[in-house]
């Protein structure tokens, strides 16, 4: 099986598929370089009901550059993954950042599928292996080693010599997905300065509005949030329309889920528990205060802006109060 068809198995899979990614090889990856007309139809394939479901518009997120091949490659990675971890480590270490609408929209649709069935951490060495780092190639062709299929050595899945691509590698090549859910601290930078620049196209600013509104289950997700509203809110002359937009349309569309959160959270807060940092619940419940932290910045340096917003309701002062006595529990600001 070629790199070609590889690729191709796994955008249909990202597009309709279930369980598990599909396996294969990494033959012929020079192939990926130059895409065929049924690599395209996959890539259109993923990127239409993608952009649909992600309501970016047309041309995504205002803007109508073309895709380039970063997500082919990228599915070849996850596919060789498995068998040639190795390959797949370093045909990622080829792909180039890519800053185009449609490229981003891909390689969200793509990872997000990906992210549940990729590891975290590499494996652990075995005793005594040796260690002989392999270096990046430059170009494609140099990346990928021409293997036989299935004659992976299984013991190579602990050898340390060995680039095993985990979920970081994959978060570091599609922003949208550190976006919409946590990125890497070191990464943080990064993905704020592409928010800020997506605020000067509006069909970007509404998505990310959208999107930023969700009530977030998971504790990184809301603190990543709340760190990316306040920056926008300091370094962005649109911050502060965009904030007072992300909660005006969590009160619209997500007023009965986000006030379920506020409302379990301040039980947790005042039901008499010990501040420990192990307590899972009393972490989760400041989480969904820091959420409401830019919001009460907001009311706290213009009072009249949280009023003149028609939508905004009453339900943001449970949210507030939520995030007050946060603070007052533990003696600083969220």
């Amino acid at each position: 099986m070629t790199a070609t068809s590889t690729a191709i198995r796994v955008l249909r899979w990202a597009a309709a598929g279930d369980g598990p990614p599909p396996s294969g090889d990494l033959l012929e990856p020079a192939q990926l370089a130059r895409p065929g007309p049924a690599l395209r139809d996959a890539l259109i394939s993923l990127l239409r009901p993608a952009a649909a479901r992600m309501r970016v518009g047309s041309p995504p997120l205002g803007d109508d550059r073309p895709a380039g091949i970063g997500t082919a490659l990228m599915a070849a990675a996850i596919g060789s993954a498995r068998s040639a971890p190795d390959d797949a480590g370093r045909l990622l270490d080829a792909i180039p950042k890519s800053s185009a609408a449609a490229d981003l929209v891909l390689r969200h649709a793509l990872v997000a599928r990906a992210l549940p069935h990729l590891p975290i951490d590499p494996p652990k060495p075995r005793p005594g292996a040796k260690t002989d780092p392999k270096t990046a190639a430059d170009t494609i062709e140099g990346s990928v080693a021409r293997a036989e299929p299935g004659t992976a050595d299984p013991e190579t899945e602990q050898d340390p010599a060995v680039r095993h691509p985990i979920r970081a590698d994959w978060m570091r090549l599609s922003p949208l997905t550190c976006l919409t859910g946590s990125p890497p601290e070191h990464m943080q930078d990064e993905i704020a300065g592409m928010a800020a620049d997506l605020l000067q196209r509006p069909a970007a600013r509404r998505w990310m509005v959208m999107v930023l509104a969700q009530p977030a289950s998971d504790r990184s997700v809301r603190l990543w949030r709340r760190e990316l509203m306040g920056r926008l809110l300091r370094a962005c002359e649109e911050g502060e329309d965009l904030v007072l937009n992300i909660y005006e349309a969590n009160a619209v569309y997500h007023h009965k889920e986000s006030m379920n959160q506020v409302r379990a959270a301040l039980a947790t807060l005042t039901g008499g528990m010990a501040l420990a940092d192990e307590d899972e619940r009393l972490n989760d419940a400041l989480s969904v205060a820091a959420w409401w932290r830019p919001l009460r910045e907001l009311r706290r340096q213009d009072p009249r802006a949280l009023r003149q917003r028609r939508h905004l309701g009453y339900g943001y002062l449970e949210g507030l109060e939520l995030c007050r006595l946060a603070e007052k529990m533990i003696g600083r600001g969220l």
